[in-house]
């Protein structure tokens, strides 16, 4: 038979040079303005370098800090007492830290969400 080959493909904000021009930032928008600004200041602003994975348990005082463009996601965290099961829930801009799975979450809205 006939194999079928996929291909991904992923686009980034840079261009062929990696510099970000003023052409970029006019025509970007939503989330891909939100990661170019955060370039330009110097910071990574989805932190793919996976940090979080040697971040701290979040507390009630120092809450894991979720990034979404739109003032609600839904968060999965592990069971503290069956780390096979995974603990679904919403966390929203503005609401008090929330306990999911052992740890405390709350919401950080970055951009604005797109207009339909």
């Amino acid at each position: 038979g006939v194999a079928a080959q996929r291909a991904f493909q992923t686009t980034s904000f840079k261009n062929s040079g990696g510099a970000i021009t003023k052409a970029d930032i006019e025509h970007a928008t939503g989330l891909e303005l939100a990661e170019m600004e955060a370039a330009l200041e110097g910071y990574d602003l989805f932190g793919e370098d996976q940090a979080w994975l040697n971040a701290p348990t979040g507390t009630e005082e120092n809450p894991v800090v979720v990034t979404s463009m739109f003032t609600e996601r839904i968060v999965g965290a592990s069971d503290p007492d069956d780390d096979s099961h995974v603990i679904w829930s919403v966390v929203k801009e503005g609401a008090a830290p929330k306990l999911i799975g052992g740890e405390y979450f709350i919401l950080k809205q970055v951009g604005e969400p797109p207009h339909h």
